[in-house]
């Protein structure tokens, strides 16, 4: 029995699955490069074939697991996928969700971030709004509004309210 299911956008699907592939491709020729620099006896080639190998599967981990980003809550935990791995937290430990500014690639951002066990936290990369710094006030506000309807499937989920009562 599930509160909730939340999964990531169309949009944001195509925009990041085709960003991680390119990306992919960027360090799968970089590779091949350092791989024959290292052929031909250069040693600092064989430190850049071994990080652009990692990233590259970090990449590709990226771009396979992109469609399955989600977000469920249920009465006994908390799933969280992400591009890189999924977490879960038990609901009795689950606290709240509330708007952060995090560091990304692009600067600070604001995401909706899950606070368990009293000082830890995970940040939800689903709802991360990827912008610019002019549009993060009115994208944080957003955030915080869904931050809070997703609060009330949480207390719902650990109170026990059947999901038939809950408004979508």
């Amino acid at each position: 029995m599930s509160y909730g299911d939340w999964t990531i956008s169309a949009r944001k699907r195509w925009l990041w699955g085709l960003f991680s592939a390119l990306a992919l491709l960027a360090l799968a020729a970089l590779a091949i490069a350092a791989l024959i620099a290292t052929i031909d006896g250069n040693g600092f080639a064989l430190i850049v074939l071994a990080l652009s190998l990692a990233g590259a599967y970090l990449c590709g981990r990226a771009c396979a697991r992109i469609p399955s980003v989600s977000l469920r809550i249920d009465p006994e935990q908390v799933t969280i996928v992400g591009p890189l791995r999924t977490i879960h937290v038990l609901a009795h430990h689950a606290e709240m969700f509330c708007t952060e500014l995090r560091p990304t690639l692009f600067g600070n951002q604001p995401t909706i971030v899950l606070r368990y066990d009293t000082y830890r936290s995970i940040p939800l990369w689903l709802f991360t709004a990827f912008s610019s710094a002019a549009r993060a006030d009115e994208q944080a506000t957003e955030l915080n509004q869904r931050a809070e309807a997703l609060n009330e499937t949480l207390a719902k989920a650990k109170t026990g309210t059947t999901p038939s009562s809950i408004s979508a």
